[in-house]
């Protein structure tokens, strides 16, 4: 019973190792279908505690075991709490450089579940590793402090983990909060002009919004994301790229990132036709 997964991601060791210490990983790495929420994150892969909420009350407890800590080569988490008494988890995850830019991920996990009930779930997490850290290499290369509104929504939980795995600092904007040292602002409520405004008086470079306002703030680069029929993944990835690349201004439609967005003009209709015509 349980499961021996491995693949090699693009990524050199320490950096692979890094991504998973930091807040948002285990966000990131839950299947969206999992009827699962992230109730708390470990503080510490030595020897933290990770909490999964489950349906009906039930809670997962993963604690970290501090022998089992080898950075950047090994972590370990096991199941404590009243489902121990149940059932068995024991999660080793390894790390092995295969050259100085690629790094092979193995999870060892010694548990009752069958392996197909497991493999799913792994298959995710892998790919879903391999993918935020190619978008990091992409638009992380500079730490930023991004504030968000409406975070608490599932693009927004999402997209915040999203940013602090990347190693950015994230605001979560409330209300009359100052935006003194914020790089970049992303607005996924909606929120109304003066915060664009208020943005532009405080420094900030870039606003991003789903808004359907139109208002050109002098002084600083607004973009408006159009609505899209992108995954939730794919579109968290989008945002991130509208706040480093320049050449996004404007109202654009939101596109796998690494395709060419398409200056909306008209109605969405014929900007996505637009967009499959220039491909």
């Amino acid at each position: 019973m349980g499961i021996v997964y491995s693949s090699v991601v693009d990524a050199p060791l320490q950096q692979v190792f890094d991504w998973h210490a930091r807040p948002g990983a285990l966000v990131r790495l839950s299947p969206p279908w999992q009827p699962v929420r992230v109730v708390q994150e470990s503080g510490s892969l030595r020897d933290g505690t990770a909490i999964l909420g489950l349906p009906g009350g039930l809670r997962w407890i993963a604690r970290h075991q501090a022998a089992g800590y080898h950075p950047p080569d090994v972590f370990v988490d096991h199941l404590e709490g009243p489902l121990s008494r149940v059932t068995y988890w024991r999660h080793r995850h390894e790390f092995a450089a295969e050259g100085p830019s690629r790094t092979r991920m193995t999870d060892r996990v010694e548990t009752p579940v069958p392996k197909f009930l497991l493999r799913p779930m792994f298959e995710y997490r892998h790919q879903q590793l391999a993918a935020d850290l190619a978008v990091h290499a992409a638009y992380s290369t500079s730490p930023l402090t991004v504030a968000v509104t409406g975070y608490e929504s599932a693009v927004g939980t999402a997209f915040t983990a999203l940013l602090s795995t990347g190693g950015h600092r994230v605001v979560r904007l409330k209300p009359d909060d100052p935006l003194d040292g914020v790089d970049g602002v992303v607005d996924l409520a909606g929120s109304a002009v003066e915060l664009a405004r208020l943005a532009a008086r405080s420094g900030v470079r870039v606003f991003v919004t789903t808004s359907r306002f139109r208002d050109d703030t002098a002084g600083i680069r607004m973009v408006w994301v159009r609505p899209s029929s992108l995954g939730r993944d794919h579109l968290c990835d989008f945002y991130l790229r509208a706040l480093v690349d320049d050449q996004l201004a404007g109202p654009v439609n939101a596109v796998l990132p690494e395709t060419k967005p398409v200056r909306p003009s008209g109605n969405l209709a014929k900007s996505i036709v637009d967009w499959v015509a220039s491909r």
